[in-house]
């Protein structure tokens, strides 16, 4: 079934395991390494012994609803896990922040986002609380 909504993600495979948010929303994830690794869904770490997997060069398809994360760590050979999501509905990864500090905080916040001519922005919205000093 082809699936019109897609986002792609990469992950570094290091030796230490890391983790990245996914939309939560995907019925298909594609997913395809540089160098041989280990992945988990919806987990924060992943072993060599406890994980899915990964061959350098090949394509897997996973055919699993609404995975919020995914974790990746390398077999032997540092690289990068790139991952497509599909699905029906726009397919949009939130991240939050929250900063505190005293009434000195000054605060300049930037965002840059690339990509192909899939890449929209569904929403995007910032709230900012606190007394006069807060500029």
């Amino acid at each position: 079934m082809p699936f019109p909504y897609t986002n792609v993600a990469t992950i570094a495979t290091t030796e230490a395991s890391a983790s990245r948010k996914l939309s939560g929303k995907s019925k298909q994830t594609l997913a395809s390494a540089t160098q041989d690794c280990y992945i988990a869904f919806d987990a924060n770490s992943v072993s060599t012994t406890g994980g899915f997997f990964v061959k350098a060069g090949e394509q897997y398809i996973f055919d699993m609803l609404y995975p919020t994360k995914i974790a990746a760590i390398r077999s032997s050979q540092d690289g990068r896990l790139s991952i497509m999501e599909m699905g029906d509905v726009i397919l949009q990864v939130t991240e939050t922040a929250t900063i505190t500090s005293d009434t000195n905080l000054k605060i300049s916040v930037s965002a840059t986002a690339t990509g192909d001519t899939n890449l929209k922005s569904a929403d995007l919205s910032s709230t900012w609380t606190g007394n006069a000093s807060l500029t």
